[in-house]
């Protein structure tokens, strides 16, 4: 959406004159004239168009709906089960040894415990044990409901023979639950991801029914339901894998045991099957709602989004950008946007491979991706393949469905026992959680369809029974020819432990003229008996294909062997071409739990420092990576780990590996072999981590007095400056700042010195010793760019520099804009004298430019504070304000009468603009209708919308992509660029912190960890407020910078505007 740039930010006139209306900044952008041509790429189809809630009233039935696929040449599609049959809003799809098809109901959806209320204004609260919110009695309510004390109305159902269209009623199998978001079959009974639980309900009896219930894991949060835990997903190693999305944030913990893991945003994690074990796996990405373990073992998963990111590897440790940016580890390097091409929509719902060997879609099709796209009624069809060094090459084929029925709304699909692949259909006027209200009484709770998609040359195949088959049976079915068959003998051989099909395994797994899904399935299976053969694992990693040598290495930790017979296995993968060969290497080493010398001497050697460049696949990247997993690793031994360095052989290493893996251990440990190794020599050998662990211990004599040459070195002084302003968000400055006085000194007295960067420095160190340089600053040149830069240094020791400040406040001379800094500066050192300042400059202020000014001043307590008494004695009134600066009056003063007669005149006030902006939305969907847009208009309109949203790889992601608006219809676009608070996914919230000092800044929250929190405003700008100078963070009622961006446009501009948004693919 356009983002007006603030006022205060343009260029000033002499006269106090609003620098530049909205009109006027988005007509000047009328005369750019072209785009970059990565950007103008971005097309798409206009045929598919985005329809969160249909504009229809009534559903089709089974057999009209029907008429409206269209699928690529050769498939057909065919009905399987519908609400006639009890299926309603299915979400999850699940195969078990059998061949029965599992689903479950989600009547009760949707329950947030703050109905139509943002969730984010409580997110905040959910990790403080004695919040009240844990009281509310919405929370109670729906805990309850998860965990079984109270009944819901929501069921798990069986399709017995899903070969067949059902006749009849689906058998329930299990009822009370409320809202079940995946199922996995396992034994005699069936995990279920339940809220705040993830349950095992067992049929106790064998009557077909899973009366009998316990929680397995519990603590999940459950304040947004489309994103809580879900896609249940049995790995090997006897580990149960499952995604969990960004809106939620608990400790979760596994009840067999009491391990306690903190479950926050998007992450993927896992448990034993005994369920005692937990742990993360990935980290990011915004929702996962496609999740796959490839028929060759590798992880794959979906950008609910698309974001450049609809099909990715879900490497087991690897992290993603994502809302909240929460990482596994603090130096855990980022995988970069994957893909330039986009598919459309912001619910990118399942992720399947075409993986059967045989009887199943063509032989062109194998190994393609599907990914069900409710929000275009599609299954888009996605080539991707990593190549040896770690380089993603994918591309957007031919789609394999299109509905034209927008109730059509794919959420899950499954490859079946048949080869068929199976579709879960939530068929439903409205698919969205947050742009349409989650009370809207459309949203449909009585229909639910299951379909299924074949080639007309597949032929019906029987379905073998696996989990009742004899075990000497299991051997063939290991090879049968879909990935189901070959997955279901997996997990019987495991569940029974059949130790005496071992030896015909092996054979299986060594025999390269099978499919690598066969082999795989076969290793899996002899890792789960738990005898390991030594002989039969050397073969298997002399093997040709990387996929084999791969799970082979994987396997070793479930296994009970040696540390030196571990590095003897490992060592060739850690040191050969192939990076997934090399990460696993490093994985296992941290899974086994054992080390020694050997060991640990991989793990140094591992320690390469990164390549050059900026981070991509197939190099930079997969260096990051693989450092970044040797120090995990080495994080597990501590003890063998400082022996290993206090041996001769250490310093066989060279000293940027060393250095490395001394962060990996405990701070007095560090302390002490630190000097040994520290290169004295040359700061250009310290990197950014290395940087973040010195600035923890500096304070340590001994490190202080070690360190301070190089610091005291001008030749260093660039670099380290660099790295502070590169790692601001995570050093402990204060602690840096005795070091970097010579730094600050030397640059101070610099002659045509960059300003802003000494002032960015000292900022970051509270350097108030620059108060002198800045005072010398204004008085060489008092010009808004030097008294703005300066101002900030200044207020470091407001009471030193009192003077200056008062006199900068009185200066009439100054620009409105730089007059207005001043003036806000002085207040909060001295609110006393700044009132009457303020109160004598402020009514002479042109209305619009005064409006602008009260804005501005909010944004402190003692500014909002001065308004407040300005507006008691009727020098304002309630029309200065605006709604946003309304609320921080409120929130500075709670209990002032006067700030509540504020806030309710605006609160009654702004419903009374939503509802003229409802009527303007409707008027201009009608007048799309009638006038023809230009798009080269809308193009040049289009450039203010990227200093905070994405589009390709133009622009920034601070808000939300824009990718795919070629699918969003022209109501639900106006509704986003008038109303944006409706509109706009709930986590890209707006998030305001106050500062000790009064202040406050505003934006999206780009990452919030205990050094501090990070606000990112238009054109990615980027703020960090030390945890210690936090006061309070709380959400900003809405979820735009500016609550409506076209009211000064003409009709006619807002039709090219919108006409050209909907040419983005």
């Amino acid at each position: 959406m356009v983002i007006i740039p603030s006022p205060f930010l343009l260029k000033d006139t002499s006269k106090p004159k609003f620098p530049m209306s909205f009109k006027s900044v988005i007509l000047s952008a009328l005369a750019l004239s072209c785009l970059t041509p990565a950007f103008a790429a971005y097309k798409r189809n206009s045929d598919i168009i985005k329809i969160t809630k249909s504009e229809r009233t009534e559903a089709r039935t089974p057999e009209e709906q029907l008429a409206q696929f269209t699928l690529a040449e050769g498939f057909v599609i065919e009905l399987v089960a519908s609400e006639r049959n009890g299926i309603i809003n299915p979400i999850d799809l699940t195969f078990d040894d059998a061949g029965r098809l599992w689903t479950q109901t989600a009547e009760m959806y949707p329950l947030d415990p703050m109905g139509d209320k943002p969730n984010r204004s409580i997110r905040g609260q959910l990790q403080d044990p004695n919040s009240p919110i844990h009281s509310h009695p919405e929370m109670v309510r729906l805990k309850r409901l998860y965990q079984l004390k109270d009944k819901g109305t929501d069921r798990i159902v069986v399709i017995d023979d899903p070969t067949k269209p059902v006749t009849g009623p689906v058998r329930r199998v299990a009822e009370g639950l409320t809202m079940p978001q995946s199922i996995l079959p396992y034994k005699n009974g069936v995990y279920v991801a339940h809220g705040s639980e993830i349950l095992f309900m067992e049929d106790a009896d064998n009557d077909g029914i899973f009366e009998k219930s316990q929680s397995v894991l519990t603590g999940f949060s459950y304040i947004d339901c489309h994103t809580m835990s879900h896609l249940l997903t049995r790995a090997p190693g006897g580990w149960i894998n499952f995604s969990h999305g960004a809106m939620n944030l608990g400790e979760v913990t596994a009840l067999a045991s009491g391990a306690k893991e903190q479950i926050n945003y998007c992450k993927t994690a896992r448990f034993s099957l005994d369920g005692k074990r937990l742990e993360l796996v990935t980290s990011g990405l915004n929702n996962i709602w496609g999740y796959q373990l490839r028929a060759n073992g590798q992880w794959y998963g979906s950008e609910a989004n698309d974001l450049g990111m609809s099909v990715v590897p879900l490497e087991p440790m690897s992290g993603y950008l994502g809302i909240g940016n929460d990482k596994l580890r603090p130096y855990q390097p980022m995988v970069p946007q994957l893909h330039k091409f986009r598919l459309g929509g912001t619910g990118l719902s399942s992720l399947v491979f075409v993986e059967d060997d045989q009887g199943g879609f063509p032989a062109e099709w194998k190994d393609r991706a599907l990914l069900a796209n409710p929000i275009t009624n599609t299954i888009n069809t996605v080539r991707i393949n990593r190549e040896a060094d770690g380089a993603i090459d994918a591309e957007h084929l031919e789609d394999l469905l299109k509905c034209d029925d927008d109730w059509f709304r794919p959420v899950n699909m499954e490859f079946g026992p048949d080869g068929c692949l199976y579709i879960a259909d939530w068929y439903n006027k409205i698919v969205s959680h947050n742009e349409v209200p989650r009370s809207d009484p459309s949203r449909d709770k009585t229909h639910g369809r299951i379909w299924r998609i074949r080639h007309v040359n597949q032929k019906p195949v029987p379905v073998p029974n696996v989990l009742q088959a004899a075990d000497a049976d299991l051997l063939k079915h290991l090879t049968g020819p879909t990935r189901w068959e070959k997955r279901a003998a997996w997990h019987q051989i495991a569940d029974r432990q059949a130790i005496s099909l071992l030896p015909d395994i092996k054979k299986l797994a060594a025999n390269p003229e099978l499919s690598i899904g066969s082999r795989v399935s076969a290793i899996w299976s002899y890792e789960s008996l738990g005898e390991f053969d030594r002989e039969f694992t050397e073969f298997l990693l002399q093997d040709e294909d990387p996929n084999v040598r791969r799970e082979v290495i994987r396997s070793l930790a479930s296994f009970d062997l040696s540390a030196d017979l571990v590095a003897q296995l490992l060592a060739p993968s850690l040191e050969g071409p192939r990076a997934t060969l090399r990460s696993q290497a490093l994985r296992t080493l941290a899974e086994v739990g054992k080390a020694n010398q050997s060991t640990i001497a991989l793990l140094i050697k591992s320690s390469k420092p990164p390549l050059p460049g900026k981070m991509a696949m197939g190099g930079t990247y997969e260096r990051q990576f693989e450092r970044y997993l040797a120090r995990v690793a080495m994080e597990n031994y501590q003890d063998e780990l400082k022996a290993y360095l206090k041996s001769p052989q250490a310093k066989e290493h060279p000293k940027t590996h060393i250095i490395w893996a001394l962060q990996s251990l405990d701070e007095a440990s560090f302390v002490e072999l630190f000097p040994e190794f520290w290169p004295t020599d040359d700061a250009k050998k310290m990197d950014e981590e290395m940087f973040v662990s010195l600035s923890t211990v500096v304070q340590n004599p001994k490190i202080e007095k070690l360190v301070a040459p190089l610091f005291a070195d001008e030749k260093n002084h660039d670099h380290l400056v660099d790295l502070l302003l590169a790692t601001q968000g995570r050093v402990q400055s204060s602690k840096l700042s005795k070091l970097f006085s010579p730094i600050v000194s030397s640059l101070a007295g610099q002659p045509g010195e960059d300003s802003n960067k000494l002032y960015q420095v000292g900022l970051i160190l509270k350097a108030g010793q620059l108060s002198s340089h800045a005072l010398d600053s204004i008085a060489k040149n008092k010009d808004a760019a030097t008294i703005n830069a300066a101002l900030p240094i200044l207020m470091l020791n407001p009471k030193k520099n009192m003077k200056a400040l008062e006199t900068l406040a009185k200066d009439g001379s100054l620009p409105t804009t730089t007059r207005l800094e001043t003036i806000a500066a002085f207040l909060r050192a001295d609110p006393k004298a700044g009132f009457p300042i303020l109160a004598s400059w402020l009514p002479g202020l042109e209305k619009d430019v005064q409006q602008a000014a009260v804005d501005r001043l909010s944004l402190s307590t003692h500014g909002a504070r001065a308004l407040l008494r300005l507006l008691a004695d009727k020098v304002l009134t309630a029309e200065d304000f605006t709604y946003l600066s309304a609320t921080r009056l409120s929130a500075t003063a709670k209990k002032s009468p006067v700030a509540r007669e504020l806030m309710n005149h605006w609160t009654k006030e702004k419903k009374q603009q939503d509802t003229l902006q409802i009527k303007k939305v409707d008027h201009l969907t009608e007048i799309a209708k009638k006038l023809e847009g230009n798009v080269e208009t809308g193009q040049a309109l289009f450039q203010m919308c990227l200093a905070c949203h994405a589009v390709g790889d133009q622009g920034y992601s601070i808000a939300p992509a824009l990718d795919g608006s070629a699918s969003r219809e022209t109501h639900a676009l106006l509704t986003a660029l008038l109303r944006p608070d409706v509109a706009v996914e709930g986590g890209y919230g707006l998030t305001r912190v106050t500062r000790k000092d009064g202040t406050m800044v505003e934006g999206y929250l780009y990452s919030s960890n205990p050094t501090g929190v990070t606000i990112a405003t238009q054109g990615n700008v980027q703020t960090f407020i030390p945890r210690n100078d936090v006061q309070a963070e709380s959400s900003v009622p809405g979820k735009s910078f500016m609550p409506s961006l076209l009211d000064s446009l003409p009709e006619q501009n807002v039709i090219d505007l919108i006409n050209y948004i909907q040419t983005l693919e």
